[in-house]
């Protein structure tokens, strides 16, 4: 651990959302202790409430208690004062703003001396009380919250983490939730995340209102440490990155509470102190919108069918109603065992994201159905959705190509040609087509599957009208192929 000219110790909690008249009015608050020089600590307490008309007046002058980490022994009990008062900080962000949540924060500080003690403190403030429209736990209304921070020995002079923005504070409803928390810490420590019991009071004030503090009771069932807010999967939080993740089922208020514990880094690592931010959060019916896949001006069917030798191109492009960022992939056997396959990829774009898929079948690709699965990262404002599209292409045996039995070499780009339609590539082994005139005279011949019999002879000049004689030989993926007909010249 390094000393600083910076200490930081927030302890939180955010409550943004209050759904009834008559529940209170705070939202919550978070402590911040800041290193500034010598033994002296600049701290300061945020104080969020609602927005509405009759909301609860900020604290005139807040009561900080600073307590022994150890022994819980009350070191200082100050009052701060308040600097400024923010005006309305609005909920959502430029993809989606619900209405009816809003919050102002009120700011009060002070510098405060805070002298070596190898124990370390803990920061304390009480509030009164949670939102009646809570529906998680038991006589919301008659809890109260604490704030809660614990420190090191100030001689350390370490900065706990901090978050550094006011958050998101709604879910939306069966959908999968994803919420990064914007947490820093100045000196780099080591912080470690997990979900905790929020807090309530003992109902003191400094210097009686110490640790232990009494913890909310879950209105059980269904709710509980392991089904904090509902859901499949429930309610977590990644313990090195901060990643809050929920798909939660009810509509309502709910409140729950993050631990930050912070240590050194190295091979032993010591534990320095602990933030928490006690947080309610409402789930809220959210406009989602879903991407649409589409293959071209079309839509992306689920199934398709190719002949061995065909190729299947697919104009594959995601859109999404919502100025959003995609990112599309795919995944496919068809990538990896040797098919003539192609796909640009990763493609990003916002709102939509296009690449070609193209697929030439072989022999060998016959007799199944492979599976390509499209993938599409949608990146809100708020939240990372991951969505799939299964594509099925089934692989049919090679269908012989029907010959024509008559053709008109007229120049009216109407049937000019004697041929075999989209024959190249469907011959993998040797080819021939011989022509000859009632008389027996060969009259045109070619080793090349993509052959197109104008109606001249091999002098060059135009064959009589009638009936002319073919012999047609090949393999189509190792199967003989070999016809013998007639097809009549028309000018």
């Amino acid at each position: 651990m390094r000393i600083k000219k910076t200490l930081v110790a927030i302890v939180a909690v955010i409550l943004l959302v209050n759904l009834t008249a008559k529940s209170n009015h705070i939202l919550g608050g978070e402590i911040s202790v800041q290193w500034k020089s010598g033994y002296t600590f600049h701290v300061t307490l945020y104080f969020y409430r609602d927005c509405s008309p009759n909301t609860q007046d900020f604290p005139a002058k807040p009561l900080i208690g600073i307590y022994d980490l150890v022994t819980n022994d009350a070191r200082y009990c100050d009052t701060l004062y308040r600097d400024t008062t923010a005006g309305a900080i609005i909920q959502g962000d430029s993809c989606y703003q619900p209405t009816g949540l809003c919050a102002e924060r009120g700011v009060f500080s002070k510098d405060i001396v805070i002298l070596p003690n190898p124990h370390g403190y803990y920061l304390v403030y009480d509030a009164f009380n949670r939102s009646n429209a809570i529906i998680n736990i038991q006589n919301a209304g008659n809890t109260p919250y604490t704030w809660y921070a614990a420190i090191p020995d100030p001689a350390l002079q370490n900065s706990t983490p901090e978050f550094i923005s006011y958050p998101r504070s709604y879910f939306c409803i069966n959908y999968f939730n994803a919420d990064q928390l914007n947490v820093v810490d100045v000196d780099g420590d080591s912080l470690v995340y997990s979900l905790t019991r929020p807090l309530s009071s003992n109902n003191e004030l400094c210097p009686r209102d110490t640790a232990p503090f009494p913890k909310v009771l879950y209105q059980f069932p269904p709710y509980s440490d392991n089904n904090i807010i509902g859901g499949n999967p429930p309610l977590s939080i990644d313990r090195h990155t901060g990643v809050l993740t929920a798909n939660p089922p009810n509509l309502g208020v709910f409140v729950f509470c993050i631990k930050i514990e912070e240590f050194t880094r190295g091979p032993n690592p010591v534990k320095l102190g602990e933030i928490r931010r006690d947080m309610q959060y409402s789930v809220i019916d959210c406009p989602v919108t879903q991407p649409v896949f589409k293959n071209g001006s079309n839509t992306l069917e689920h199934a398709y069918s190719v002949t061995a030798g065909d190729t299947l191109n697919l104009q594959v492009e995601v859109v999404d109603t919502s100025i959003v960022s995609l990112t599309l992939t795919a995944e496919s056997a068809l990538f990896t065992n040797g098919t003539k396959t192609s796909f640009q990829q990763p493609v990003t774009g916002a709102g939509s994201v296009e690449s070609d898929f193209r697929y030439i079948s072989s022999c060998s690709d016959t007799g199944g159905v492979q599976r390509v699965t499209f993938r599409v990262v949608k990146q809100t404002c708020v939240r990372l959705d991951t969505l799939y599209y299964d594509v099925d292409i089934t692989l049919t045996p090679p269908v012989f190509d029907t010959v024509p039995n008559v053709f008109t070499p007229n120049g009216d780009n109407k049937n000019d040609f004697f041929e075999l339609k989209d024959a190249n590539g469907k011959y993998d082994r040797s080819f021939s087509v011989k022509i000859y005139n009632r008389w027996g005279e060969l009259m045109f011949e070619n080793n090349d599957a993509g052959f197109k019999w104008d109606g001249t002879d091999k002098s060059g000049s135009k064959a009589a009208e009638g009936v002319y004689y073919y012999i047609i030989e090949g393999f189509i993926c190792n199967s003989e192929y070999k016809r013998r007909g007639t097809v009549y010249l028309k000018l």
